[in-house]
């Protein structure tokens, strides 16, 4: 690279403090390109969360619509239907082909818009992270190490509820488990809570929104996706422990250049959760929780034990940023986060979230 005058600029400079100058210099190009990629992305987040969520309540308005309306035609014939609609595997089979085929819906319609948005961004072979499936060959560790990272944020998550009921902000408990009957009831409930969510989510967020914020900083990029996917959630329990997954689902990914881990963290945290309302309608409700508190502290010590052993072993477990680093001043970082889209977003998530719970005025008021 020559400058005008024609001296060689990369004399006695070696590659690696060639590219480290050019981190500390941004155009404004390159910050308009920034700030828009932080609107497409709140956009995508944002229109994901409308579609997942309102969706599912217009389903449940129109298959109670659906039950009125038979019923109202002919009370003799409409009593027989109804009995047969409003059977409570078949009203489980229906909500569970209702949320697969929403998932798919919703995150492939925002993956697009934001593939849309995108268009036009350049790849970078060595830095961009693909859909190949790359598994480390220590999967299995870091898979326990996943799943005591979720259920000590869950622990997190109870103090946290256990904390507001001293302000009398209560939250609604009751029996919240749907496990199917049938074989085919089971099956297509496996699809909803561990398959569809495991890869569509991670191809949003884990392919799509880290690919596109990797470039201007690790730790951005991590932070960031992680808070999106914890807040997409709509619940305070899940907002803990998948923010907390999704960073070391980002890392791992980063790390791999590739979602397949993630895809299997994921899934493998949903089984968990599939399988738990699988025992707890058959095993006693006592012997479920001290089946389930073992667990839980088996998971937790083995991931301390496992992980401290992994960082040891692995003393490099830093991350090399994108080789086509984009230095963007912390303040413009901010700023752009915090846009109309994702004020608007986070507001939404809130009031979502706040269904969840109930104020309680306490008898000593």
């Amino acid at each position: 690279m020559k400058s005008n005058n024609g001296v060689n600029l990369l004399n006695n400079t070696n590659e690696y403090e060639n590219r480290k100058n050019r981190w500390i210099c941004t155009t404004p190009n390159e910050i308009s390109i920034f700030k828009k990629t932080m609107i497409a992305v709140s956009s995508a987040v944002f229109l994901a969360l409308i579609l997942l969520y309102f969706f599912r309540e217009i389903f449940h308005y129109l298959y109670s619509e659906l039950i009125i309306s038979i019923s109202s035609r002919n009370m003799e014939i409409a009593n027989g239907i109804s009995d047969i609609l409003i059977t409570e595997e078949l009203l489980k089979v229906a909500v569970n082909i209702a949320s697969i085929l929403i998932s798919i819906f919703a995150f492939t319609l925002s993956g697009l818009f934001f593939m849309f948005v995108m268009n036009g961004k350049e790849k970078d072979a060595d830095s961009y992270i693909s859909l190949k499936p790359r598994i480390p060959r220590n999967a299995v560790v870091l898979i326990i190490i996943g799943l005591g990272i979720v259920h000590f944020f869950s622990y997190v998550a109870a103090v946290f509820d256990i904390t507001l009921g001293f302000f009398g902000i209560q939250k609604y408990t009751g029996n919240f488990y749907s496990f199917p009957y049938t074989a085919a009831g089971t099956i297509i409930y496996f699809f909803a809570v561990v398959v569809t969510p495991s890869i569509f989510e991670e191809i949003l967020f884990r392919y799509l929104i880290l690919n596109a914020l990797h470039k201007y900083g690790n730790v951005f990029a991590i932070v960031v996706s992680s808070v999106l996917f914890g807040f997409i959630h709509a619940s305070t329990n899940a907002f803990f422990f998948a923010t907390a997954l999704g960073m070391f689902s980002a890392y791992m990914t980063i790390k791999t250049k590739s979602i397949g881990f993630a895809v299997i963290l994921h899934a493998a945290v949903n089984s968990v959760a599939f399988a738990s309302e699988y025992l707890v309608g058959v095993l006693p409700q006592t012997d479920f929780y001290l089946a389930n508190f073992i667990y839980i502290d088996i998971i937790c010590a083995v991931s301390v034990i496992t992980m401290f052993i992994f960082i040891k072993a692995n003393k490099k477990i830093e991350l090399p940023e994108h080789r086509n680093h984009v230095y963007i001043k912390r303040r413009t970082k901010i700023l752009s986060f915090w846009n109309i889209i994702s004020i608007v977003f986070f507001i939404v998530v809130i009031l979502i979230s706040l269904n969840d719970y109930y104020f309680q005025v306490n008898e000593f008021f």
